[in-house]
């Protein structure tokens, strides 16, 4: 029996109803509540710190501020920085990710913790699904204006994000890396200004610019005000925050050696063993600057060998000098002929330098011995400048007697 029209219709109709019935809605997650409740400010908040760390057990307190600084460099890894325009926090999460420079947030303080570490206050396992609600995005930030001296000594700037003017970085660090990017290793550099007051800049080696070189130029740079103990940090946020387009108000370096790679030959120096075969070496023990120095001695082991060997800089061009002044620092033990020290603007920088180049002897500040360590003095060198400027150490031992001398810091600056 066929059926009619109406009848499949009727039929078709039910079907459809049926399935419709039987349609689930698609499940929406539960929102996450994020109580507001009380609120106080970052001052507030830091203000309650006496030396314990605070525990936050309710939903019932809330800051309010805006990232200054976040991890997208990779300076700063599960850290960022906030204010309230007042004072500066920083923030550590419990999982990397999720907050940006210029995002105004509501922190509920349930569940985290007001504690200090290494000297720095910090509101601690802070979980950004948890207790974060942004109120908005890509927010104007200034920082405030400051000096130096104002980063050491205020310590309401700890935490705060700075523009410090008229600084540059220290002579000695321009044209290294802000860190070690290879290794990985983290690392300070110095930001100096005008007047010589110092503050370190502390890199990680995982920052996308930890490879990067440290430029020359004054100008203005913008960072985090940071504490480590008793050390005050600068943290940059980004290479774009260094602006120094002007020149620099530090002396010019012609000549610098530290021996902190313990390489006595590095930078173009070189060792011309005249007589004998006493070579100078680097040595830590008892380092007064830094971790090393130079060091020579004839002693063998057993004997004093007869010996002349000098350690002789690589050419300087002093022509576009004004005042080019030299020093150095020294200390020697043991009876001995002094070390000298002398000059010369005609040297091939490889010779033999007795029968080689026309050498002018110096007259600087020697130690009078026992490992106590004296400063050279400045040493005017204006009558020496040329395009060719060599400065050399000489040594000499005999087969009876030899001191034991040791340099460091040794600096030709104008």
């Amino acid at each position: 029996m066929k059926m009619n029209k109406i009848s499949f219709l009727l039929i078709a109709l039910v079907t459809i109803i049926v399935v419709a019935a039987c349609k689930k809605d698609i499940e929406q997650p539960p929102q996450n509540v994020i109580p507001e409740g009380n609120i106080i400010t970052v001052t507030d908040l830091m203000g309650m710190y006496a030396g314990t760390p605070i525990h936050f057990t309710d939903g019932d307190t809330n800051i309010y501020c805006v990232v200054t600084a976040d991890e997208t460099s990779g300076n700063l890894y599960k850290n960022v920085y906030v204010t309230d325009g007042n004072r500066g926090l920083n923030v550590r999460l419990v999982t990397s990710g999720g907050l940006y420079i210029g995002d105004s947030i509501r922190i509920n303080l349930n569940g985290t913790i007001l504690s200090e570490y290494n000297g720095m206050l910090q509101l601690d396992s802070v979980n950004v699904d948890q207790n974060v609600v942004k109120q908005a995005t890509g927010v104007d930030i200034t920082p405030a204006t400051a000096t130096i001296d104002d980063v050491i000594a205020d310590p309401n700037l700890v935490g705060m994000l700075v523009k410090l003017n008229n600084v540059e970085f220290l002579n000695t660090d321009i044209g290294t890396t802000f860190a070690d990017a290879i290794n990985q290793m983290s690392a300070n550099k110095t930001v100096v200004d005008c007047n010589g007051t110092q503050v370190l800049m502390r890199t990680s080696g995982y920052a996308s610019f930890a490879g990067s070189t440290v430029p020359a130029g004054n100008g203005s740079i913008v960072a985090i005000v940071g504490k480590y103990n008793a050390d005050i940090q600068l943290y940059l946020r980004d290479l774009s925050d260094i602006n120094l387009p002007n020149s620099s108000c530090q002396p010019t370096i012609y000549l610098q050696k530290d021996f902190e790679d313990q390489n006595v030959t590095s930078g173009g120096w070189t060792v011309q063993m005249v007589t004998g075969a006493v070579n100078w070496t680097s040595n830590t023990q008892g380092a007064l600057f830094g971790t090393a120095y130079g060091q020579i001695s004839n002693w063998n082991g057993s004997s004093n060998e007869l010996c002349e060997s000098w350690l002789i800089s690589p050419a300087m061009d002093l022509s576009g000098a004004t005042s080019p002044m030299f020093s150095f620092e020294n200390a020697y033990n043991y009876a001995g002929a002094p070390l000298e020290v002398y000059v010369s603007t005609n040297y091939d920088g490889v010779s033999d330098p007795s029968v080689q180049g026309t050498w002018t002897a110096l007259s600087p500040t020697l130690s009078g011995g026992t490992w106590s360590w004296v400063n050279s003095g400045l040493i005017d060198l204006t009558t020496y400048m040329s395009p060719n400027t060599y400065v050399g150490f000489k040594y000499t031992g005999s087969s009876s007697n030899g001191s034991t001398w040791e340099i460091d810091n040794i600096l030709v600056e104008d």
